[in-house]
């Protein structure tokens, strides 16, 4: 179990600190427009909702973004670009099967924080809101109603819309098998398009109609069909390293 922990270590110390750089931009941006458009608009008399205010900060815009550049990130971690990536792949005492499933673990765990991430800079935003404007114009139910009717807020907190959260279950299980079988398929000399779909995925992410509408069933079909190509492709390409047992 321990070579499988540094493993789990030498993967994750080729991009966390990127990762982590990249994540604190992102909220930094995020919070930075947030704020300069509320201090221009909840001055007036009559304040704009909260769901018009969340759009107009564009944070589902800046996510996509984020989403997409950790996407290149772990894609490119165990490529062959100017390195001996498969060389030293092959040398771990472990399968490259195994070295892609702890890969992917990696990539799963960094897209759940940053998901995690982008629900706490939402939510920090719709307190912001309440804080900040008359009580006469919020209830108790204000921030409740904007995840409701706020596409982008509604994508990362489904609430009760069972369809979305495995529609977000999937796409970051897809996501993280995705990037690992593009750097799989580099090391063996040939390219995938694995990324694109990823980028696609990131941009689309955003939409949240309540009541899970025909794109967000067509975004599971895909991922449960993607997942499974991912994997196929993972296991028939095992390469039993030097040192496996």
């Amino acid at each position: 179990m321990k070579k499988y922990y540094s493993v789990f270590g030498l993967i994750a110390r080729s991009s966390l600190l990127k990762l982590a750089l990249l994540l604190a931009v992102s909220m930094g941006v995020q919070w930075y427009f947030y704020i300069d458009n509320a201090n221009e608009y909840l001055a007036q008399i009559d304040p704009p909702m909260l769901e018009w205010l969340m759009d107009l900060s564009a944070a589902n815009v800046y996510f996509a973004i984020t989403t997409v550049a950790a996407i290149i990130i772990l894609s490119l971690h165990g490529c062959e670009f100017g390195s001996k990536c498969r060389y030293t792949v092959k040398r771990l005492q472990i399968s490259e099967l195994s070295y892609s499933v702890l890969q992917t673990i990696y990539n799963l765990c960094i897209f759940i924080i940053f998901y995690a991430a982008e629900l706490v800079i939402t939510y920090m935003m719709c307190r912001h809101y309440v804080i900040n404007v008359s009580a006469d114009i919020i209830s108790t139910q204000t921030v409740f109603l904007a995840y409701y009717r706020n596409e982008f807020l509604h994508s990362l907190m489904p609430l009760g819309d069972i369809t979305l959260w495995i529609r977000n279950a999937l796409t970051l299980l897809a996501l993280s098998l995705g990037c690992t079988h593009f750097s799989l398929r580099h090391r063996r000399g040939k390219y995938a398009i694995s990324v694109l779909f990823c980028a696609v995925f990131a941009v689309i992410w955003n939409r949240g109609t309540i009541g899970g509408d025909i794109t967000a069933i067509l975004m599971i079909l895909i991922d449960i069909s993607l997942i499974m190509l991912y994997v196929y492709r993972m296991v028939e390409t095992r390469e039993v390293g030097e040192y496996d047992q």
